[in-house]
């Protein structure tokens, strides 16, 4: 019998649409996804230099320690491959 891989893309492309339709982004009746075409305004405080600063300082610092560990970490993987090879 021929036609069995037709019948289950039809069947996969109906349980593919009809998930589709189920989810929050297509229903219309709610603000999400594709609402009533309303702008969405957020209230964000202020931010001051001194604010901007210490977050700037503490990346820098966070990114200096991870580039330290990654440094040492290399450091010793190189050492112990290099008594490795030195030892065959």
């Amino acid at each position: 019998m021929g036609g069995e891989g037709a019948m289950m893309a039809m069947i996969t492309s109906l349980k593919n649409n009809s998930r589709r339709k189920n989810r929050n982004q297509f229903n219309k009746d709610k603000l999400v996804g594709y609402g009533n075409g309303e702008k969405m305004e957020f209230d964000f405080p202020e931010v001051t230099p001194e604010i901007l600063r210490k977050i700037r300082d503490r990346l820098q610092k966070e990114r200096r320690q991870s580039l330290l560990k990654l440094g040492v970490s290399f450091s010793i993987v190189i050492v112990v491959l290099m008594v490795i090879l030195n030892y065959l």
